[in-house]
């Protein structure tokens, strides 16, 4: 087994193989300075340094593979320059930051993927990204955990991107912070996400994905889910959506309903007010005897009302009526 200080990649593409420790806790553990440098972590690799691997080229690219054991004590991977990108495949561990992303950077956590920021740390945080034209993504299929599992930095002013199918975890639980996304945020779901810990946003948009046949459950929007004010649920998808006024009745925008979807309405009785949301090109009114939906492509069959005795209309209230229905609908 060889041990070093650091390494440095200084050649378009390079390999670390073999049964090798990098031990520098005062610096960077893998720098790769240039930009276009391309990084490949196989066999046993161990990195233990201040930073673990630092991504400091413009478009610099590195491939942590499974047996890769990544330890920073400030950042086990920081992706600081324009365009640089980690897949991950194995461990990346600290006790302050797991991954940090900025300038249009992508991380990439597979299925056998693991990051920990630490029981108070951050698993992985989007930084200032100030790249102009594109915005920093996180796709998880593994696991990433932290106090705070994905958070985005004050003055973080774009579109930061989280896509999930794996875990996304806060060590203090069902009441920790488990995203934070910040102004803006697209948060995308897929129907074997998990998400341990209350996932927030500030006017964001949460995207809903699953295979045919199969249904998703997003439960506590409002209170687990919140500051989402656009849901949009793709590919002929299903879904068990539940939550409170605040997560469902506060102006939300629900996208992309189409031929043959279903929608069931539990639990329906709103006193004083009629909260509007908006299906398809029209919008589902709730009130405390009426549900209005508007939508060319809804039926009467297609809508399922659970704890409402009053009138349930479907129709288009404005524009032009589809063929077959008037501007009052169908009762």
């Amino acid at each position: 087994m060889s041990v070093i200080n650091g390494y440095t990649v200084n050649s378009n593409s390079s390999t670390l193989a073999g049964t090798l420790t990098i031990d520098n806790p005062g610096g960077d553990g893998i720098l790769l300075p240039a930009g276009h440098a391309y990084l490949d972590i196989e066999s046993a690799a161990t990195v233990s340094a201040g930073i673990g691997i630092y991504l400091g080229g413009p478009l610099d690219r590195a491939t942590n593979q499974v047996s890769g054991y990544i330890q920073g004590i400030a950042i086990a991977a920081d992706l600081v320059a324009a365009l640089s990108s980690l897949s991950n495949y194995g461990t990346l561990i600290s006790d302050s930051i797991g991954v940090s992303i900025d300038n249009g950077g992508i991380l990439q956590n597979d299925n056998v993927g693991f990051i920990n920021g630490g029981s108070v740390g951050t698993g992985v945080v989007f930084g200032q990204d100030v790249y102009i034209g594109t915005n920093s993504a996180v796709w998880n299929a593994g696991t990433i955990i932290g106090e705070i599992g994905i958070s985005v930095s004050t003055g973080n002013t774009s579109t930061p991107t989280v896509i999930n199918s794996g875990l996304i975890e806060s060590t203090q639980g069902r009441a920790g912070q488990a995203i934070q996304l910040g102004k803006s945020g697209l948060l995308e779901l897929q129907s074997t996400s998990s998400i341990v810990g209350i996932a927030s946003a500030l006017s964001g948009t949460l995207t809903l994905y699953g295979l045919s046949g199969t249904l998703g459950t997003l439960m506590g929007m409002g209170s687990y889910f919140t500051g989402f004010d656009t849901i949009s649920i793709q590919n002929s998808s299903s879904w068990d959506i539940s939550g409170d006024v605040t997560g469902l009745a506060s102006g939300q925008v629900i996208l992309n309903f189409g031929p043959g979807d279903l929608i069931t309405v539990n639990g329906v009785g709103v006193v004083g007010t009629d909260p509007l949301y908006q299906v398809g090109s029209g919008g589902l009114t709730v009130g405390g005897t009426t549900i209005d939906i508007r939508s060319p492509y809804l039926s009467a069959s297609d809508l399922i009302v659970s704890g409402e005795t009053g009138a349930v209309t479907i129709g288009v209230r404005t524009g032009v009526a589809p063929i077959g229905w008037t501007d009052s609908g169908q009762t």
